[in-house]
């Protein structure tokens, strides 16, 4: 139960980050204050910089790699399902995926490093 509680908490972390960012600047850019080529770069910018900490806050957090390899599957099954729903199942989203989860690989590594050290 507390892994659950601990996975829990920490996915709804990186969910509300990301809404709340990509809430804020979709407004700048239906208002057209951003233009199209920085509003695609800062969400997936916003994306990687939230499962980034908190995949590293959840390193701190943990004893070993395999609470960071979780946390990677419950986000690419979390994004995969959402992909199905849409339709939206290419090449260029496995890429994606891959991206996500070094992010989320190196964030918890860097995690566990640093718990080590202090």
């Amino acid at each position: 139960m507390k892994y659950i509680k601990k996975y829990g908490i920490q996915l709804l972390s990186t969910l509300l980050y990301i809404i709340i960012s990509l809430f804020i600047f979709t407004i700048l850019y239906y208002y057209n204050l951003i233009n199209d080529n920085i509003y695609n770069f800062i969400k997936l910018l916003i994306l990687l910089i939230s499962i980034f900490i908190n995949s590293l806050i959840l390193g701190k957090k943990s004893n070993n790699i395999k609470d960071g390899i979780i946390f990677i599957i419950l986000l690419i099954s979390l994004s995969f399902i959402l992909s199905i729903f849409n339709n939206e199942f290419k090449i260029r989203n496995i890429l994606f995926y891959i991206i996500i989860s070094s992010t989320s690989f190196i964030g918890t590594k860097l995690g566990l490093k640093r718990k080590k050290k202090v």
